[in-house]
């Protein structure tokens, strides 16, 4: 059970995002962060908006709502400010797949059937196009 932070470094990287960068009060370890970076394609975003959710989950079971004099804790807002904040992550980490997706050319591809004289030639011109692109 270790503990690093160094934001060069993947697992430092989805500490700031959850954020969970004092080793004292550390709420994942080095080995849950990689388990999360494992379970997710070694993609930051995705590793730190599930470490959110696992934390909101803890922080809604255990928290719930304390009052003690003038302090008040609220275990379900924090929980839903957490959720919300890994709801972004993923939100961003889609937006950046997708754009890596579209400047490989995205999902999408072309087909051509050629049925009779006029839909060969009209193939053939447009794959010579296609090729000095």
């Amino acid at each position: 059970m270790t503990f690093t932070y160094d934001p060069t470094s993947d697992i430092g990287k989805v500490r700031m995002m959850i954020p969970d960068r004092v080793g004292s009060d550390a709420l994942l370890t080095d080995e849950e962060i990689e388990a999360y970076l494992d379970m997710n394609g070694d993609d930051v975003r995705y590793a730190a908006a599930d470490a959110l959710d696992m934390i909101a989950s803890d922080q809604a079971l255990t928290l719930k709502v304390i009052t003690l004099m003038d302090l008040r804790t609220d275990g379900r807002a924090t929980a839903q400010s957490l959720m919300e904040r890994a709801d972004k992550l993923r939100t961003l980490a889609d937006n950046e797949d997708a754009a890596a997706e579209a400047e490989d050319g995205g999902l999408l591809d072309y087909g051509e059937m050629v049925v009779d004289e006029f839909t060969k030639r009209e193939r053939v011109l447009k794959q010579a196009e296609r090729e000095d692109l």
